[in-house]
């Protein structure tokens, strides 16, 4: 069993709010491993576990926007600065 593939169905359950979305090619057989984790999420995590993943992906996402957001003000300004 491939136990990245596992976890990543894991998150996936509750990154995508329980709406199935496997990434790997059915003859992969990593296939399996990911919709075993994804299904077992379902019995095994608690609420409270799924509310503090949920959590920390936000968090992870805010922290994205944030760097994109000071990467686009950084070209901005480099581009001003150049432009005179």
């Amino acid at each position: 069993m491939d136990k990245e593939a596992y976890k990543l169905g894991q998150k996936s359950y509750v990154r995508n709010r329980g709406k199935y979305i496997n990434p790997y090619p059915r003859s992969d057989s990593r296939h399996n491993d990911f919709e075993r984790g994804w299904s077992q999420a379902i019995k095994k995590l608690p609420d409270t576990v799924i509310k503090e993943i949920a959590r920390q992906t936000l968090r992870e996402e805010e922290y994205k926007l944030e760097l994109e957001k000071k990467e686009k003000e950084r070209v901005k300004k480099a581009y001003l600065d150049k432009k005179g």
